[in-house]
């Protein structure tokens, strides 16, 4: 757990099989950020005695999303998944669907700060990131992380994912923290300056 310096609100790390779930709150409410393939338990008691308002999915991977109604069931916060990455969702849920709609530039409230989507197209047609500005955070998914975009997997197409990372990400204070899908958090300037976004 790491203890942010913005009235109270905190962000959790949950690793579960080398996949990072995030929560971000205070003591009252929170959001979780992906639900990792047999993570529901380890989600559900970091958010214990709070109420989740969203579960927002990254993107459509099963290692992402595996336990995403699992969690919604006991927690009760609806799943969210941009519209793009439904048919991924599908392989995993071919019977449900996600409650909500994931949408660029949509806003979440929580706790004293406030998550901003952005998507980022790549690693998946529907990958999105979130920013918090007053935290000084971004949570990446598998766009970007610390040795860089996203791996390569079917479907994904890093030519797109290198110039929307350009695009979306690099705008932000350099200062900004990643906290990815996979691996340790790194500093937005650090990974920018990778000669591959670059090449």
């Amino acid at each position: 757990m790491s203890v942010l310096p913005h009235q109270l609100v905190r962000v959790d790390r949950v690793e579960v099989g080398g996949t990072n779930a995030w929560v971000v709150g205070d003591q009252d409410e929170c959001v979780v950020l992906d639900a990792p393939e047999g993570g529901a338990s380890a989600v559900a008691a970091v958010v214990a005695g709070r109420r989740v308002q969203a579960i927002l999915c990254t993107h459509g991977h099963r290692r992402h999303i595996a336990s995403a109604l699992t969690l919604s069931d006991i927690t009760g916060g609806d799943v969210h998944l941009h519209p793009d990455d439904y048919g991924l969702w599908h392989e995993v849920f071919p019977t449900r669907w996600p409650e909500r709609v994931l949408l660029d530039g949509l806003t979440t409230d929580v706790g004293r700060t406030q998550l901003v989507g952005i998507q980022v197209p790549g690693h998946t047609d529907g990958g999105m990131c979130w920013y918090a500005a007053e935290l000084g955070a971004l949570f990446t998914g598998d766009s970007l992380g610390a040795d860089g975009v996203g791996p390569a997997s079917a479907g994904s197409d890093r030519a797109r994912l290198l110039s929307a990372v350009r695009a979306r990400l690099f705008t932000l204070p350099v200062s900004t923290t990643l906290h990815p899908g996979h691996g340790p958090d790194a500093r937005l300037g650090t990974v920018r300056w990778d000669r591959d976004f670059w090449a």
